[in-house]
């Protein structure tokens, strides 16, 4: 079993990585409303000012340097400012 305060170190180095969203490809997001770790979970908030698009499509979570750390194919309809939640659990995988 992997030591919890191990997993909490990963997690914290994940929310540290995190620098940006992608949405579909083109708008970048640098600031987000809720970017913190509880125990193994990040969890991350932005907002998408209404007006940016009409719809996302594509959400990406990149580090500063480019690289995709989680890449999701979304349908999320804007009709006003909107806030989007992300949950990244960190835990260890058994098969």
């Amino acid at each position: 079993m992997i030591d919890p305060v191990y997993l909490n170190e990963v997690a914290e180095y994940t929310k540290d990585n995190i620098n940006k969203v992608v949405l579909n490809k083109t708008y970048d997001i640098f600031d987000f409303v809720i970017k913190e770790v509880d125990k193994t979970t990040v969890k991350l908030e932005y907002k998408i000012p209404n007006g940016l698009v009409d719809a996302v499509k594509s959400v990406e979570l990149r580090k500063e340097d480019g690289y995709a750390v989680s890449i999701n194919e979304v349908y999320i309809p804007i009709s006003g400012d909107t806030i989007v939640g992300h949950t990244i659990k960190i835990k260890e995988g058994i098969k």
